[in-house]
């Protein structure tokens, strides 16, 4: 449940782009990923389950997994996730009270894997509410515009600049104090 809202927050609800309205949950041997992306947030969050459903693909569309979400935190018990072989349909048994069923979304969803780097020739360790504390000032002028926060690095090792701009708005700059390892 818990991962499921927290996935939420990068699904698109743009119903031009039917497929990035959907939560992607792919299963292997190792667990249960699930992707959401609207095509400016990507987030992947991997889950250990008792038995998997066997390797596959489905598209679970936005609204029935916030359905599935909240129902999954009410309950105390774990939860039956079935779907259907024709993967266009999911049944969902939380108790002996409660059961849902959601039709799938046909289609592919992109290619997700490559956007993420096998390796990074760069990191930033920050500290987490300074860095949480800029994004959020630097949202109340993003929110004016394309909601887009910038993290640049700096020439220095020492400092990661959060910014947003807004032609018609203003601009907001932050420095957030970190330790930069590798090529900047």
């Amino acid at each position: 449940g818990e991962a499921l809202k927290q996935v939420l927050v990068a699904c698109s609800t743009d119903r031009s782009r039917p497929v990035l309205c959907c939560v992607l949950v792919e299963s292997n041997e190792a667990g249960v990923r699930l992707v959401t992306a609207d095509g400016f947030k990507l987030l992947v969050c991997e889950l250990p389950v008792q038995q998997a459903p066997g390797p596959g693909q489905w598209l679970l569309p936005s609204r029935a997994a916030a359905v599935a979400s909240r129902l999954l935190l009410k309950s105390a018990v774990p939860a039956v996730l079935v779907f259907s072989p024709s993967k266009v349909s999911l049944s969902l048994s939380i108790d002996d009270h409660t059961d849902m069923v959601a039709r799938l979304e046909l289609g592919t969803f992109p290619n997700y894997a490559a956007l993420v780097p096998g390796n990074y020739p760069s990191t930033w360790e920050v500290d987490r509410q300074e860095l949480l504390d800029a994004v959020q000032a630097a949202r109340v002028i993003a929110s004016q515009g394309s909601g887009i926060v910038q993290l640049i690095g700096t020439d220095t090792s020492d400092m990661l600049l959060v910014k947003a701009k807004v032609e018609e708005v203003g601009e907001f700059e932050a420095k957030v104090a970190c330790q930069q390892q590798g090529e900047p």
